[in-house]
Formats: structure tokens, C-alpha cells, sequence
């Protein structure tokens, strides 16, 4: 996404994509972890945070970044934890998968 918005590839609407990438990441993290949404959402924003400023060369902005980018992304998950429904016990995967 970075490159794509670097590259002109996005047309200006980097905003919506990423809170649309926010969305879909956050009903995939409430679908297949069984709880702490907010955590798993918070270190994927967290880590996509701190890869997104190395590419916009932003490196003193990385930490706000990636903490603004961890809290969003932990209440979109937590969010989507609280909406989508869970799968049964055999519908989750297991750690020997």
C-alpha cells in the first residue's frame, strides 16, 4: 500500500483504503482468535506501523505512528470481536495445525 500510494497507484484515497485494510483485518483477527482481539489487533497495527513510516521516511514520526496505528487497529478488532460470530470448538485451528 505504501509503494502503491508512493507510486501514484492509490489516486488519493490512502485514508479510505487503510480503514477498509483496518476492517478486513480486524473481522479476520475476530474469526480466527478465540480472545484478546484488542491485542492482536493492537500488535498488527503496531508492527504495520512501524514498516509504514520506514517507506514514507519518516522515521521520527514511526513511534506515534505505529501507536495511533496499534489503538485503531485493537478497537477495530475488538469491535469485530464483539460482532462477528464465533465458529464451534472444531471450526478453530489448533496450534498442531
Amino acid at each position: 500500500m505504501g509503494i502503491a500510494g508512493r507510486v501514484g497507484l492509490t489516486g488519493g484515497i490512502e485514508g479510505i483504503l487503510w480503514i477498509v485494510i483496518g476492517i478486513v483485518c480486524a473481522i479476520q483477527i475476530a474469526k480466527r482468535v478465540a480472545g484478546e482481539h484488542f491485542l492482536h489487533g493492537f500488535m498488527v497495527g503496531l508492527i504495520g506501523g512501524l514498516v509504514m513510516p520506514l517507506l514514507w521516511n519518516g522515521i521520527l514520526l514511526a513511534p506515534f505512528i505505529s501507536l495511533v496505528s496499534g489503538i485503531v487497529f485493537g478497537l477495530f478488532s475488538w469491535v469485530a470481536g464483539k460482532i462477528v460470530r464465533k465458529g464451534t470448538a472444531e471450526n478453530a485451528r489448533s496450534p498442531k495445525e
